[in-house]
């Protein structure tokens, strides 16, 4: 038996059969789908859910495998098998030459190869048919996946060094000329076109001549990389070559290993070139707002417009406005490709880069890395032997792009650019934040076109945009280039839908377009554009990303009339951070009118977390609001250097945020010296008298709700507390108690944009504190009365944690009813703190399952005969859902406990949701409802959020007269 068949038998061991691995076992390496795919599902190279069994014999083999699939970004981990042992490779590590099998790198070994006799089934659980099917693996990597050191930002870490010994003085036009020119170099060499080590035995030669002599042999194919800026000898300084051979040779950085990491045969393009413009403008563009869009971003947005175009147009033409290194144009001009019914030849490829693909920047650099890139993806699939012939002949076979196809010039003040025509698909991710003011031209040029807020600037479409801010610029003038078919998607900064100063630019944009989908990205930032440090050199912490997170915008220029915004507000899972996905289900996901949105702004910042019930809430507290003037201020802020006036000392009782919590003060209080010079006063009337304190940033200790104290003695503050009066109250304890409730907390964290999950800014904003909602208190009421003696109950009980726990909960139900709440309202609230305080992000728990079934029950028990009853199942996969069978059975077979027990209809629903996330990188945990016999299953993810009470209610409700009907007539599954 020889290798390739000993590996096969471990893989029918490991439960797959002999169908799949005939189609799915190619030499060595045997993928395994989630699920075989439709032939007609296009797949991502950036696809990081297939599963790979390698047979690699030797940890040689492991380290060459484990740095092909590294350079390729596209698995998170494979199997690498051996004779005697396998182990789970984590493909997101940066492979080690002299210790292959290092603890960051082997998350498992099992004591199980090709060779071993005697296989013990359960030994090998982890990486069986059963667990990946089961989801199990993937919560298993989950798990011990700790590191991870991708290939991108090891290679714009070393580029940046690699820049820092080369850049003296003025020569970073070279400098930056001569990595761009041999990193193409070094693209052909690996592609096979030159033979190995062929750029790096003329950077060894020492001869500068020897490198131009090779740019030109290159110039002979034309192209818009090499034709452009010659390097004359005498600019190549001495040292350049002997750097670049370093570079080109080894880990720049570490100087360590005998071999080259990248592989620019596995690299994918828009990663080379989205690396290459990162490092080529990491000073220049910080004010801008440019970062490199992750690629499983790009396949997202794509997914949404130009693939649905390819499906009736195979000629559907690309626009990115902004397109920096081309990202979207690279894996564009992929859809194009693949959309086809036959595989294209050289010719057409050049004819698709030069008809359907159209990209506008600013900067020279970035079109030439857009140019760049995109030869590198029309040679991806070429003959070595084609394109070696091509160059040795001298056959121009590089299309020109730059001044064609990619033009120069600022999108948001150029009319001329493409003036008249339009496109198919307009897709870009666009310079984010405010234009600064400073005496850069095109920064001049930008805000005398939009002008200030309300007041025409030179470009009157611009009028609405508040704070010069670009992507709000973008967004409206993208429409110039669109006709009635034309999709769109822009990935902005989520603040303009959510900053109360642009209302009038939402407005319009609402007028303007049918927005089809919004996906609010804030809790996914951390995986998006969210600013991180990747590494240090020279000690230095190198940072990537932005300061904000995202929102993606999906729409067209359609009848707005009677649409429906599909808002999605995605929340980052282990699964989504792990495996590079956009999670949701379908709790995340509210389908709301447009025309909702432009009669009432409130709605933008409320669906950042919450839905229409919290709404429909939170406009019925607004409407109890009583007529009180609230006096209001932060305390003061000295001066930072603490420097004296001339004045005696005078020490002032000084109260801080951190010294008190809801109620009570925590810490003795300090002094502070009054005759400090302030940067601010504060206002003296808050510093005596009855009044409250409130935390001006609440902390996560505070759990989603304002901190407030009542003091009557004179204390100043400073400006991290907010003090408060009202006119004409004498007793403070009954609004202390509305301020410190959870129906406040709710309130003010879903309207107010300063402290919601949008902006990502704690902080109260004095303007929602002299409006908040709070209600007539009429002191002879009982209600008021009792809540009053509750707040000083816990004044007496500081020792006793539980008691004030229980204290501050009587009180919550008791403002509850100061605001006429319905039980269903109350529970909406309730539901609020447990999903994101109390259970935030935590997995269903078999408690919380029979919870939801006796909930369910108690509300379908009134469309049950009573001779009837539920019975229930479930089944719970460790990370990627939970399904709920009921069966109506006779009074006498009734069971109230829920067992756990297999059910296999999970896997399947899972399965199908992870293959469609395949070509969208979008899991979509839609709830999913399925009759068969006399039973039905609701399968959801596995989130507590999922499974709550309330959400038990709302299903029942939602089954009542529903199923009874389609029972007796449904006989089939899916």
């Amino acid at each position: 038996m020889n290798s390739v068949d000993r590996f096969e038998r471990f893989l029918n061991v490991l439960g797959y059969p002999q169908k799949l691995l005939a189609n799915n076992l190619k030499e060595n390496t045997f993928t395994y789908p989630i699920e075989v795919r439709d032939p007609a599902v296009m797949s991502f190279a950036t696809n990081r859910l297939d599963l790979k069994y390698v047979y690699t014999p030797t940890e040689e083999l492991i380290f060459e495998t484990h740095s092909d699939y590294w350079n390729q970004n596209s698995v998170n981990v494979f199997v690498a098998v051996s004779d005697y042992k396998c182990h789970i490779i984590n493909a997101r590590e940066k492979p080690e030459e002299r210790d292959p099998l290092s603890r960051n790198i082997n998350i498992k070994t099992f004591d199980y190869g090709v060779n071993s006799e005697g296989f013990e089934k359960d030994k090998l659980k982890e990486i069986s048919k059963e667990s990946v099917d089961s989801t199990y693996f993937f919560d298993f990597i989950i798990e011990k996946q700790k590191t991870t050191h991708e290939v991108d930002k090891d290679l714009l870490l070393n580029l940046i060094a690699l820049r820092n010994d080369l850049v003296k003085g003025r020569n970073e036009r070279i400098v930056y000329l001569l990595i761009l020119r041999c990193l193409f170099i070094k693209y052909l060499e690996d592609r096979g076109i030159y033979r190995k080590n062929y750029l790096l035995d003329i950077l060894r030669s020492s001869l500068p001549e020897n490198l131009l002599k090779a740019f030109n042999e290159i110039r002979k194919i034309n192209g818009d990389i090499f034709k452009q800026d010659r390097i004359d000898v005498q600019e190549i300084k001495p040292g350049y070559l002997e750097k670049l051979s370093i570079f080109f040779s080894c880990d720049y950085r570490s100087r360590q290993g005998k071999l080259f990491p990248y592989r620019f045969d596995k690299i994918p393009v828009q990663l080379i070139s989205s690396v290459y413009e990162a490092f080529l403008k990491s000073e220049d563009k910080k004010d801008k707002g440019i970062y490199y869009t992750p690629s499983f971003i790009v396949d997202f947005m794509l997914s949404h417009t130009l693939k649905e175009k390819l499906k009736h147009n195979p000629r559907a033409v690309v626009l990115d406005p902004a397109c920096g290194s081309g990202a979207f144009l690279v894996e564009s001009f992929k859809m194009i490709v693949d959309a086809l019914p036959l595989k294209p030849g050289f010719e057409k490829k050049k004819e698709i880069l030069e008809n359907q693909l159209f990209g506008i920047d600013s900067d020279p650099s970035a079109l030439q890395i857009a140019a760049f890139s995109l030869y590198l993806v029309l040679l991806e699939t070429e003959d070595p032997e084609f394109i070696r012939h091509q160059i040795e002949y001298a056959h121009p076979i590089l299309p020109g792009l730059i001044g064609k196809t990619l033009v120069r010039g600022n999108a948001l003040v150029d009319d001329e650019i493409f003036r008249g025509k339009k496109f198919d698909c307009i897709i870009a991710n666009p310079p984010w934040g405010s234009i600064p003011g400073d005496e850069d031209v095109e920064n001049i040029e930008e805000r005398k076109a939009i002008g200030a807020k309300g007041k025409e600037g030179t470009k009157p479409e611009y009028k609405n945009v508040s704070d010069y801010e670009r992507s709000q610029a973008f967004l409206l003038r993208v429409g110039r280039w669109g006709g009635k078919e034309t999709i769109f998607s822009l990935v902005v900064k989520n603040s303009i839908f959510l900053n109360e100063n642009a209302d009038a630019f939402r407005k319009e944009l609402l007028q303007k377009y049918r927005l089809t989908y919004f996906y609010e990205m804030s809790d996914l930032d951390k995986i998006l554009f969210k600013k991180r440090p990747i590494g240090k050199i020279n000690g230095k912490k190198i940072e990537i990303g932005a300061t904000e997170p995202c929102a993606i915008v999906v729409f067209d220029k359609s009848e707005t009339r009677d649409n429906i915004i599909n808002y999605v507000s995605p929340k980052l899972t282990g699964f989504s951070e792990k495996f590079q996905l956009i999670h949701f289900s379908q709790k995340d996901v509210t389908r709301v009118k447009q025309e909702d949105f432009f009669d009432d702004d409130l709605l933008w910042r409320v669906l950042v977390s919450g839905n229409i019930d919290y709404y429909k809430l939170i406009r019925g507290i607004s409407a109890k609001r009583a007529a009180l003037n609230i006096i209001c201020s932060r305390g003061f802020e000295p001066d930072k250097n603490r420097l004296l006036t001339k004045k005696a000392a005078w020490y002032r009782t000084l109260i801080r945020s951190q010294d008190f919590d809801r109620y009570y003060k925590r810490n003795d209080l300090g002094r502070f010296n009054w005759h400090q010079k302030h940067r601010r006063n504060g206002n003296e009337d808050l510093f005596s008298g009855k009044r409250i304190l409130l935390a001006y940033r609440p902390t996560s200790r505070d759990n989603m709700r304002l901190r407030g104290i009542f003091v009557e003695d004179e204390i100043i503050f400073r400006d991290d507390v907010v003090g408060l009066k009202i006119e004409g109250v004498n007793n403070y304890l009954p609004y202390l108690a509305i301020l410190n409730s959870s129906c406040i907390g709710f309130y003010l964290f879903n309207i107010s944009s300063h402290w919601q999950g949008g902006l990502k800014r704690e902080s109260l904003r004095l303007g929602d504190i002299k409006i908040l909602p709070i209600p007539d208190v009429k002191y002879s009421d009982k209600s008021v009365l009792k809540i009053t003696r509750l707040v000083e109950q816990i004044g007496l009980n500081l020792d006793e944690n539980k008691k004030i726990e229980r204290l501050e909960k009587e009180i919550d139900e008791l403002v509850f009813d100061l605001y006429g709440l319905l039980e269903f309202e109350k529970e909406i609230i309730r539901e609020f703190y447990q999903i994101n305080v109390e259970r935030k992000k935590d997995h269903v728990k078999s408690e919380d399952i029979q919870n939801y079934v006796d909930r369910f029950r108690h509300n379908f028990k009134f469309v049950l005969d009573q001779d009837f009853r539920l019975n229930a199942e479930y089944s719970v996969s460790p990370h990627m859902g939970a399904v709920v069978c009921f069966r109506i059975v006779k009074k006498e077979d009734f069971i109230k406990e829920t067992p756990l027990i297999e059910i296999p209809l999970l896997n399947i629903v899972k399965k199908k949701q992870l293959q469609q996330s395949f070509t969208s990188r979008m899991l979509n945990e839609d709830r999913v409802k399925i009759y068969y016999d006399n039973k039905f299953y609701i399968v959801k993810s596995n989130y507590f959020k999922d499974w709550t009470e309330r959400q038990a209610v709302k299903d029942a409700n939602e089954e009542i007269g529903l199923l009874l009907k389609n029972l007796p007539e449904s006989n089939n599954i899916g």
